[in-house]
């Protein structure tokens, strides 16, 4: 991961009864980077969207690529689902196979995601007996999180899920403001003036698995690596089958020379806006799910505030589950302080 990614601090405080809460929250990703693409011809812009967003970078670059359609009022380009939803399956693969298992001490099986992304590159059936692998390699982490005491964190948090049907109007008011009040609200966004979260968690809700295990156990760790599942394998037949990618995109243009896209990558909703001057590009923004997830305000803060009374230590480790649940695109540094 390059410094260009920047990365996130959260800086826990702990009273003298054991209780914790998120002291301070500091996104150091490099939110203005979006400004090395004004002035650009649309075509060079476009073709620069992947060098300055390495992780998902195809959801990265169908979303640049359907915002500028809109802006220029052309019709979306073809394959641009299919590439997110091949890059989200394997992203989730890589989040059970590589990300948990390490993070948890289990076995990793790199060999499940290469044998998905290679299939996956070369068009090509995926591989059922992978499917079967990653069952079972979900299994165990819901035991290992079980026996850690780790897999309820979070159970007591406000559930506040991002609208299935973006405000266009809300979304081009605030990503169309002045510089300074549209980097505001990208580095921390705001749905009808409350924090709200993306990702799987959210996009599974309505299914009846998790919609049960949000019923019976809230959003808690277990109830997200579920959801994570759910879609891994729903996707897993959406790729099998060649279907439903078109609808992990949105685009809206309010008026000609501006257009917004909205993509339904790994992490959550992504969303573009760009404005036109003629061929030139005069403006950009993009609001990433790590800025919903990752708001002082938002679903971490409301998870570590639940919190038993415990160790710092303990708090430590059940802060940093939490935000791995979270799936930041990006590393998490963590430390405690005495409660001010």
């Amino acid at each position: 991961m390059s410094d260009l990614e920047g990365g996130i601090e959260l800086i826990l405080a702990g009273d003298d009864d054991g209780r914790h809460r998120l002291l301070e929250l500091h996104n150091r990703r490099p939110l203005s980077v979006t400004r090395l693409l004004t002035g650009l011809a649309a075509d060079a812009a476009l073709a620069r969207v992947p060098l300055l967003w390495s992780v998902c970078a195809k959801a990265q670059s169908a979303a640049a690529g359907a915002a500028l359609a809109a802006a220029q009022g052309r019709a979306l380009p073809d394959g641009l689902g299919a590439r997110v939803l091949g890059e989200r399956l394997v992203e989730h693969v890589w989040r059970l196979a590589l990300d948990w298992t390490g993070r948890l001490g289990l076995e990793p099986q790199p060999a499940l995601v290469w044998a998905v992304r290679d299939a996956v590159r070369a068009g090509e059936p995926l591989p059922k007996p992978v499917l079967k692998a990653l069952g079972t390699c979900f299994g165990q982490l819901l035991e290992t999180l079980a026996a850690r005491g780790l897999s309820g964190i979070g159970a007591r948090s406000a559930w506040r899920p991002l609208p299935a049907r973006p405000d266009w109007p809300a979304l081009e008011a605030a990503l169309g403001a002045a510089p300074a009040e549209a980097a505001t609200f990208v580095l921390h966004p705001l749905c009808a003036g409350q924090p709200a979260e993306t990702g799987p968690l959210v996009r599974q809700a309505a299914s009846p698995v998790v919609a049960r295990a949000l019923e019976r156990s809230g959003p808690c760790v277990a109830t997200r690596l579920l959801a994570l599942w759910m879609e891994l394998r729903a996707d897993w037949g959406r790729v099998q089958r060649g279907t439903g990618a078109a609808a992990l995109l949105r685009v809206h243009s309010p008026r000609p020379g501006v257009g917004l896209a909205q993509v339904e990558c790994a992490r959550g909703t992504l969303t573009h806006r760009v404005a036109l001057d003629g061929p030139l590009v005069t403006g950009w923004r993009v609001l990433a799910p790590t800025e919903w997830n990752f708001h002082p305000r938002g679903p971490l803060a409301d998870a570590i505030a639940t919190l038993p009374a415990q160790s710092d230590a303990d708090a430590t480790r059940a802060a940093e589950t939490l935000a791995a649940a979270l799936d930041p695109c990006v590393r998490i540094a963590l430390r405690m302080t005495a409660d001010a």
